[in-house]
């Protein structure tokens, strides 16, 4: 929570979701995400993926999907930048087939940034709409249907109340007092 702050959104023209993980389709369902992200008919709307792991599938379905204009595929970051693109960010997205508990997602939380994500693993146990939406595993049509609501209603949600909680269940100060 400390590298992973709060900071003002920018006022962007583009509405950006951002995608990190370790690109591991079988697990994080990166084909999903794309297949969904290019069924969403809005302009001005940016994914950013964030990532370690074998990219050429994903170019060659940027390609197929005819998405390549609008989606940023990224290499391995430091913590440091990931934040500064989590800050960045309008939306979280992770689409898993399964999980633990992402750290990823608590990340995201720190920085005040709203969430999409599936219901798997123990996501549930920290997740409520206060932090963004919660869609089934898989469910593409969910997952087209959460983004176009983000899109609609990404200000409904408050940056520092998604902050509070990551700090307050998170922080290093909480877990060592645990």
């Amino acid at each position: 929570t400390s590298i992973f702050s709060l900071s003002p959104k920018k006022e962007n023209k583009e509405f950006t979701f951002l995608h990190v993980s370790t690109l591991t389709d079988s697990i994080k369902n990166i084909s999903g995400i794309l297949n969904s992200f290019s069924k969403l008919k809005k302009a001005n709307v940016k994914l950013r993926i964030i990532g370690d792991g074998e990219t050429s599938w994903i170019k060659d379905k940027l390609d197929s999907l005819n998405i390549t204009d609008s989606v940023l595929l990224e290499g391995e970051m430091t913590h440091e930048d990931i934040s500064l693109a989590m800050q960045d960010a309008n939306a979280f997205l992770l689409f898993s087939n399964i999980e633990n508990l992402p750290l990823v997602l608590i990340e995201s939380m720190s920085t005040g940034t709203p969430i999409i994500t599936s219901n798997v693993g123990g996501i549930s146990e920290i997740f409520d709409d206060s932090k963004g939406i919660m869609i089934d595993a898989g469910d593409q049509v969910q997952l087209v249907e959460a983004m176009n609501n983000m899109i609609e209603n990404a200000s409904n949600y408050n940056p520092q109340k998604i902050r509070k909680f990551a700090v307050d269940n998170f922080s290093e100060e909480i877990i060592a007092t645990q």
